[in-house]
């Protein structure tokens, strides 16, 4: 089998301007602190295009074992192509010796798979069914986009310091806030310009996941029946994204003490409110890498039983226990704010496993359903339980603690990934007397900073409260003519 895709993909994030107010009074005197504009260079239009050719097979054979007992033994080969490539930039080329029009292409991945099904004959059935095997998935393709699009030669962005009601101007002097023409520039001088790149690793591959699952159905009478099973997923070729452009720095703790203190890698020179990332490539800002890793893993058991309560009303009855852990949560169609909204109080190059973004142990389900009132056979009536635990959540800091570049400017800028440092007492951080007060409050009533007294959060290490929902259907059909409604 084969497929051919034609991707067209416009996107310039930014392109309308970006302003930052740091406060009200700011908003209310239209006097950001800091406007970015990401603008296209000569030459180029903000919509890229590039092919890609999927060519596959599967082969299985199917062995009747007797007694019920069924096997399948199968192979599933996939070879992706990528037909076109970004420009090369040949600076960073030299710099960091990884191309920049080098895209995943040609690899050739093989999925082997094993599956049973055993089943007894009679009146009340009981099937045992489940399998093992290595799965290969598509890669989004908008990722590959990025490659087109952040390669530091299509676009840059421009960026403004300053209020332009401070006395005297600071920097460049952000314009103020206008949504229907966006400013082309700086009130007091030429912008400052960065660039991001985004690259995939020489022999970077398709993500690819061993799984292992089992389940067995039993009719435990005519009108009722039960189901228990399990899934473990774990990630053989994962999408990780490391950082290039950053060094790590022994520097004064200052900035740092009751954050966290030398516990916390730094990246970059100390500052009042953190430290500045030191780029190795001057001119540039996040030059992201796309490379694989293994680990991530995933699990689930769970249970149903459903069946009739009388002849008009039925049940159905479910529960799931699951867990996901990973390193990076990938949600974003743009790889650079993937990275930076992993938080992370380490090295965000090596981030430790964690519970996923999309974690929920618990998941219960009860429902209803039937035509319980005598006379009006055609009226239907369902009532659907549904609750399960809230996501999970981290506390990050506003700004750059660390200096690795997150939140900074150009794609980077809502990338909030330094993770808290929650001190044994409110009084251990340097703070005012509000902010003392607040987290004095916060600490005593805050479940999950109570947890973590005395050392950091972890990614995810919070978690929203559980979640219900009740859903009542009613549906009434009538036959008008020929026609049902």
């Amino acid at each position: 089998v084969g497929s051919w895709l034609g991707i067209q993909h416009e996107y310039l994030p930014g392109a309308l301007g970006e302003w930052y107010f740091p406060s009200w009074i700011d908003i209310l005197n239209n006097a950001p602190q800091r406007y970015q504009r990401s603008v296209l260079l000569e030459g180029n239009s903000p919509g890229i295009s590039f092919n890609i050719l999927e060519a596959g097979g599967y082969l299985q054979n199917q062995i009747e074992l007797g007694r019920g007992l069924t096997v399948r033994v199968g192979v599933r080969v996939d070879a992706p192509f990528t037909l076109d490539q970004p420009e090369e930039n040949e600076r960073v080329r030299s710099f960091f010796n990884r191309s920049t029009s080098d895209l995943p292409s040609g690899m050739v991945l093989f999925s082997p798979r094993l599956g049973f099904n055993w089943q007894t004959g009679g009146n009340l059935k009981t099937q045992l069914r489940g399998g093992i095997g290595i799965f290969t998935g598509q890669l989004p393709y908008v990722w590959l986009s990025n490659a087109f699009h952040n390669n530091g030669l299509r676009s840059v962005t421009q960026v403004c310091y300053g209020r332009r009601t401070s006395d005297p101007l600071e920097g460049n002097t952000s314009p103020p806030f206008n949504p229907t023409t966006p400013p082309e520039g700086c009130l007091a001088g030429v912008p400052t310009t960065v660039r991001a790149v985004t690259i995939f690793d020489d022999g970077f591959v398709y993500p690819q996941y061993a799984k292992v699952s089992a389940s067995l159905d039993r009719e435990i009478t005519s009108g009722l029946s039960a189901s228990i099973g399990g899934i473990f997923t774990h990630s053989i070729n994962q999408v990780l994204l490391r950082e290039l452009n950053i060094l790590p720095q022994e520097e004064a703790l200052l900035p740092l003490r009751g954050y966290g203190g030398t516990a916390r890698t730094h990246f970059g020179m100390p500052t009042d409110e953190g430290f500045t990332p030191i780029r190795l490539l001057p001119g540039y800002d996040q030059v992201l890498l796309a490379t694989n890793g293994s680990g991530d893993r995933a699990w689930s058991v769970s249970g149903e039983l459903k069946g009739d309560i009388t002849r008009r009303i039925s049940f159905n009855a479910a529960y799931a226990y699951s867990r996901s852990y990973d390193r990076m949560s990938l949600g974003s169609v743009d790889l650079i704010s993937n990275f930076g909204r992993t938080p992370s109080h380490g090295d965000p190059n090596d981030p430790p496993l964690t519970p996923s973004n999309f974690d929920r142990p618990h998941k219960a389900v009860l429902a209803l359903y039937g035509t319980p009132i005598p006379g009006l056979e055609r009226t239907e009536i369902a009532l659907l339980y549904s609750g399960e635990s809230g996501l999970p959540y981290s506390y990050v800091y506003r700004g750059d603690l660390n200096g690795d570049g997150y939140p900074f400017l150009g794609p980077a800028s809502d990338g909030n990934n330094d993770l808290l440092w929650v001190p044994e007492s409110a009084i251990q951080l340097p703070s005012s007397v509000g902010t003392y007060l607040r987290l004095a409050a916060a600490l005593e009533s805050d479940e999950c900073l109570k947890k973590f007294r005395g050392r950091f959060l972890t990614r995810n290490g919070c978690r929203a409260p559980w979640q219900n929902r009740l859903d009542l259907r009613i549906a009434h059909s009538e036959t008008l003519g020929r026609a049902q409604v």
